[in-house]
């Protein structure tokens, strides 16, 4: 299964981390269009082009919406040799 996370790049600390995340890839694309064009996408879930930060020393600072990362997930198969992981 595909998933796809919204990461963002904070300008005081460098840190990425990653916030909303979704299964939908043109969901994905859309957002990811219409942030770079500064336009509603009409999404509830659609990133924001910046988002605050916590740094790790204590700092706060302001995060830019960098882009979608794909996580691929492998299925759960909850039994192998008949046991439950």
């Amino acid at each position: 299964m595909k998933e796809y996370k919204a990461i963002y790049k904070c300008r005081k600390c460098g840190k990425s981390f990653g916030e909303a995340i979704t299964g939908d890839e043109r969901l994905a694309r859309k957002t990811l269009i219409c942030a770079c064009l500064e336009t509603p996408s009409g999404e509830p879930m659609s990133p924001t082009l910046y988002f605050p930060h916590s740094c790790d020393n204590g700092d706060l600072g302001v995060a830019d919406f960098i882009g979608w990362e794909k996580e691929v997930k492998e299925e759960f198969e909850p039994y192998e040799n008949g046991f439950l992981f």
